[in-house]
């Protein structure tokens, strides 16, 4: 959960900047083609700071490979944040800290929402691609495997050379030298 939850966090930070940037470019509310190439670069730019270190093995090619992923699955998660994220956000302009910020004028009086405000949008898409590329790091944590009797046995080849005997005899002598023991 630590993982995702930095993912997430990591996302909300890159997609803010961009979104800012793209408040104080006056595309605040911008149209599908601008809203689509901004959520692909946010998408590219959280890919090398998610998941598997850059430093680590192979961590170049899976940022690598993240980063072309997001390039079409950025502008999947804005369309579906543009299409369905309709909650509606209070004016902007009125907020403190946001209100200093150059672009934010234009701004006045329309009516925004979560899925069309440059700022929350791409925030939104950045965070939950940036918490998949955390979660995917995670290791797996496999469960233990129960020995069954007998198992784990390995007759060397060269031993059942020397005594001219096939390996399955020579496990069915080692369960039977095992039996004896155990009984008496």
């Amino acid at each position: 959960m630590l993982r995702l939850l930095a993912g997430i966090l990591k996302g909300l930070f890159v997609g803010s900047l961009i979104g800012a940037l793209l408040v104080v470019l006056g595309l605040g509310t911008p149209g599908a083609l601008v809203a689509s190439v901004a959520a692909a670069a946010a998408a590219m730019l959280v890919a090398p700071i998610s998941g598997k270190k850059i430093w680590e093995k192979d961590g170049t090619l899976q940022a690598a490979l993240k980063a072309v992923a997001g390039l079409f699955l950025g502008p999947g998660l804005m369309w579906l944040a543009r299409r369905f994220a309709i909650v509606p956000l209070p004016d902007v302009t009125t907020l403190p800290g946001l209100g200093a910020l150059p672009g934010i004028d234009a701004l006045r009086g329309v009516p925004l929402t979560l899925g069309s405000f440059a700022l929350t949008s791409v925030a939104l898409v950045a965070a939950v691609l940036a918490g998949l590329y955390d979660l995917d790091n995670t290791e797996a944590v496999a469960p233990k495997a129960t020995p069954k009797a007998g198992a784990g046995k390995r007759i060397d080849p060269e031993l059942a050379a020397l005594t001219g005997l096939a390996p399955a005899e020579l496990d069915a002598a080692a369960d039977e030298s095992e039996r004896r023991s155990s009984k008496g």
